[in-house]
């Protein structure tokens, strides 16, 4: 059996395969379907209230054609007094029927009443929200509900995530081998990439003999979570 060093490299390696397997998780949200309601002009408005869109329609010369056809809604959380940009929260597109004055596409931060923070950015309206308690009754409430409990889901999700990899780096780091690293915790084996696996068989050639790693004081590292999705991904291959 060949003799793996956890180089930088092959510790990203197995880290990747971390990210794989917890992830398998994000399928099921991602499948999952949501109906598009004819919400789109009233949360425009949250933008551009219609009395003041009506103000600038009427003050516009006829011959100035800037009206706004569609926008897009991205509903994402707030956490710990910051906004949260999920990398798979999704984004849906809204067709405006009523006639709306176009704002800037670029037009920063907004004031949304029942919102955290909110953005108006390239036609896209984002919206954080730490809950909905203060969502307004309605379709697009109801809307914006729904779509804040799919980027809730992501963000735990995401959060498994970045536990698990953390975890798997510190229990990485107190070991210079794959080898000790798989003796103190068989299960990591199902973190390891295909190509190290076969590395692991190859007949390795004579080496000179190494002088010892200085002793680094070993830390109790929790590794059920890191176990368990090790197990259930073996069980649905």
């Amino acid at each position: 059996m060949a003799i793996i060093n956890l180089t930088v490299d092959n510790v990203e390696g197995i880290i990747g395969q971390v990210h794989e397997i917890f992830n398998h998780e994000r399928l099921a949200l991602l499948e999952k379907t949501i109906e598009v309601p004819d919400v789109g002009d009233e949360m425009y408005s949250w933008l551009l209230p219609r009395e003041n869109n009506k103000k600038i329609i009427e003050a516009l010369p006829p011959w100035v054609k800037v009206r706004n056809k569609y926008m897009t809604i991205k509903v994402d959380t707030y956490r710990n007094g910051h906004n949260q940009m999920g990398y798979y929260t999704p984004a849906f597109r809204l067709t405006l029927k009523e006639d709306w004055y176009r704002l800037s596409e670029s037009h920063g931060y907004i004031d949304i009443p029942f919102a955290n923070s909110a953005l108006w950015d390239s036609n896209t309206l984002t919206i954080w929200l730490e809950n909905t308690d203060k969502v307004p009754q309605g379709p697009a409430g109801d809307f914006v509900k729904k779509l804040f409990a799919i980027a809730k889901e992501h963000a735990e999700l995401d959060n498994k995530v970045t536990l698990a990899v953390v975890t798997m780096r510190e229990f990485l780091s107190q070991h210079r081998t794959l080898q000790t690293a798989l003796k103190e915790c068989p299960a990591i084996m199902s973190y390891v990439p295909e190509w190290m696996k076969q590395e692991l068989n190859r007949v390795p050639p004579k080496r000179v003999r190494r002088p010892p790693a200085p002793k680094v004081e070993k830390k109790e590292i929790d590794m059920s979570q890191l176990i368990t999705q090790a197990t259930i991904a073996k069980l649905n291959l």
